[in-house]
């Protein structure tokens, strides 16, 4: 746990652009709209009170409903944070697919070893990774090794109810 507020998928609660979360956001202080910031940052609300100048007591005093808010608040930047990443790596998909096939066909692009890394990993991340052979070594109930076997996995099939 890091302390910082963990991103999440469900949007039930959180209007990232919609004016509920800006009339919202209206109602805190500058200094709590200063918080939110700092707290993205920080390990904790002690730290990030200390980050602005703040007192942690004064943190502590503030409102449950300020406290809602700005954890909210925070919610919707780490959820579009990750969106905004989500939508960079995916322009560069293309590139990176090309960068491999430089590669393949021996232009002297390809080569770059610091390329194709970051081309894998924008694959990797984007499409999943490729199927992968593993050894599995086990034993028996009755005490016996089993035999090493090899066990193909893919991303994939983590999502099939197989």
């Amino acid at each position: 746990m890091t302390g910082h507020p963990e991103p999440t998928t469900d949007n039930t609660d959180i209007e990232l652009t919609g004016p509920s979360l800006e009339e919202s956001l209206a109602r805190l202080s500058t200094e709590q709209i200063r918080f939110i910031s700092a707290r993205l940052n920080a390990k904790n609300d002690k730290e990030a009170a200390k980050l602005i100048g703040l007192s942690p007591n004064t943190v502590y005093s503030w409102s449950g409903e300020a406290k809602a808010i700005i954890h909210r608040a925070q919610r919707a930047y780490l959820q579009n944070a990750i969106l905004a990443a989500q939508a960079v790596l995916q322009r560069h998909v293309l590139e990176a697919a090309l960068v491999k096939i430089q590669a393949l066909q021996g232009h002297p692009e390809g080569q770059d070893k610091l390329k194709q890394d970051a081309a894998t990993e924008i694959l990797d991340r984007m499409l999943g990774k490729p199927r992968q052979s593993v050894d599995v070594i086990g034993h028996a109930s009755d005490g016996d090794v089993v035999p090493k076997t090899y066990v193909t996995i893919s991303p994939d099939m983590w999502d099939s109810q197989e």
